[in-house]
Order: C-alpha cells, then structure tokens, then sequence
C-alpha cells in the first residue's frame, strides 16, 4: 500500500450538519451496515472534552465491539489513545469521502452486477466502517461466510482524500463472487501461498479489465514501490515464491503479500506476481470461469504462471 497521507484537520463550521447526515446506501440496502453513522455524532460531541477517549469508546467502539473484533480490529483504550489524535488529522477528509461512498457504491453495484449477473449482493454482507488504519478494506472468512469490511480512514491513509473506489471496490467484489461460487478455495482460514497468489491475482486483474481506463498505479491500488519494481526483481520474487507455493507459514505469507514487509522485494509482491499469471489467462478464461476452478487447477496454473515469469 501507498504511505500514509495525512492532512490537516479543518473546521467544518456550518456544514456540519450536512456532512454528518447518513448515506441512503446504507437505509435501503439490507446488505449493508453503516456502523459510522453513530460513530459522527460521538465524535463531534466529544471534541472539546478533556477524557474524549474514554468517551469515544464508551460511546461508540464498546456497542460496537463485537463487529469490530469479527473484523480483526482491537479498540481496547491503550490503542485508541495512539489512534485518535492521527484521526483528527484526516477526520474531514474521512468525513467527505463518507458522503460521496454511497454514490460511488451505487455505481460500482450496478456496473458489478452487469459483469457478474449472478451474484448475490443480498447474501454479502458489507460493513462502512473505521479501521484503525488497519484496512482499506478487508475480508474476513467466518463460519462460512464472507464479509466485506471498509475502513474509510483507511482508504484516506493510502489512497488519499480524493481515493477512486472503483478498482478497490471492484477488487473485493470479486472476492465475495468467489466466496460466492468457489467456497471451497475461498474461504480457507489458512490458505496456502498459491490460493493467496490466485485470488489477490486474479481480482486485481478483474479491477483491471472492469476498469480499463485505470492506469497500472492505480489497478495496484496506488502501492508506488509494487508498480514500479524491475523485470528481474519480478523475476527473483517468483523463484522465492514457487519454491514456497504450499507453504502456510506467517512469515511466506507477510514476506509476498503483506502491506509493511520489509526486504529485497516490494511489499505485496505476490499481487503484482498473481497480477501477470491471470493476465497470461485472460484470453483463455472469463472472470467468471477463473473463480470456478477448483484447488489442483490453480495450483497448476499459478506453477506453470510462476515459471513463464520466470523464465521471461
């Protein structure tokens, strides 16, 4: 991911009360939940107290505890302390981009639906949230479900006030339309690295084809340093990774697909690797028929993809 974009906090005065009104996305979509809709109010009444928070999290993370831990996100005070001050810095800008989500989630269902008519946005949940500058966004397999988790402050923290959801948004759709149809290799709790590499692949070449006026930048979801890395960087990386395809271990996954790996290659490397293999693919198989193939089938073509890379 792109480094932290932090802005400075401005007054909102007389349009307060315009920018904290609830999305209509969120109203009439039963798919949905809009869990910062209680958040604005505890915000802005707790801005001029001294404990704001203990206030904040009394106010609105304790109600909401159970969701945000199902997402993976620890609230506990101690955390909040470090988080909020960095919040205020970027809370208009998160503001905003809360306003003008439910148009562009709008656009991107109908656009969505019209590539895949069969999936099921009534049977994928999808929760507006804050991240802790965890996530953009983030999926989260339980119980044989696939929930979908924006954090707006995320996308604010990596992709800037101005972010265009299209391409990410696009992206995790079509990790629910695999969780969807493929459940199987989908919703593994503990995949190894070749299910990772085809399924971060294949849906950042899905945002790619979806989206074709998005430049290379922005289809690697504004990750300058991934965009930018040389043909035999590339190439060292694929030798790592199909030495490492059935590998399960943390440390091969945080090594290829994890936002703050640190080493010889890109953070997210395997994104950009799983990125070309489903490109080699695409004059062969539908989006559609990508998320069907079954656990042997992807491991062979991310093998067979891995050493085309390699070998040039």
């Amino acid at each position: 991911m792109a480094n932290i974009d932090r802005r400075s906090l401005l007054r909102l005065g007389a349009s307060l009360p315009l920018l904290s009104a609830v999305p209509a996305w969120a109203q009439d979509d039963s798919s949905t939940r809009d869990l910062l809709a209680d958040f604005w109010p505890v915000y802005d009444d707790t801005r001029h107290i001294d404990d704001r928070v203990h206030a904040i999290r009394d106010g609105y993370f304790v109600p909401e505890r159970k969701l945000y831990t199902s997402a993976g996100i620890i609230t506990k005070f101690e955390r909040l302390e470090v988080w909020l001050p960095e919040f205020d810095k970027i809370a208009d800008d998160v503001r905003r981009l809360y306003q003008r989500f439910g148009a562009s989630w709008t656009r991107h269902q109908a656009h969505f639906d019209k590539a895949f008519p069969d999936f099921r946005n009534d049977a994928a949940p999808v929760y507006l949230m804050l991240s802790l500058g965890d996530f953009d966004a983030h999926l989260e397999p339980s119980k044989g479900i696939l929930p979908l988790y924006i954090g707006l402050d995320g996308i604010v923290q990596y992709h800037g006030a101005d972010a265009d959801l299209a391409v990410l948004l696009d992206h995790e759709s079509y990790h629910l339309y695999q969780g969807q149809v493929n459940p199987a290799l989908s919703l593994d709790p503990r995949p190894p690295l070749f299910v990772t590499l085809w399924m971060e692949g294949t849906a950042t070449w899905v945002s790619e084809a979806l989206n074709p006026q998005a430049n290379s930048l922005a289809v690697l979801l504004n990750d300058g340093p991934l965009s930018a890395a040389s043909p035999d960087m590339i190439r060292r990386a694929a030798t790592a990774l199909l030495d490492r395809l059935d590998s399960k271990s943390d440390k091969d996954a945080d090594r290829f697909f994890g936002a703050g790996h640190e080493g010889p290659e890109p953070a997210r490397i395997g994104y950009l690797l799983g990125l070309q293999i489903a490109r080699g693919l695409g004059a062969h198989y539908t989006p559609a028929a990508l998320a069907r193939i079954d656990k042997p089938g992807v491991r062979a073509l991310c093998a067979t993809g891995l050493a085309k890379i390699i070998n040039g």
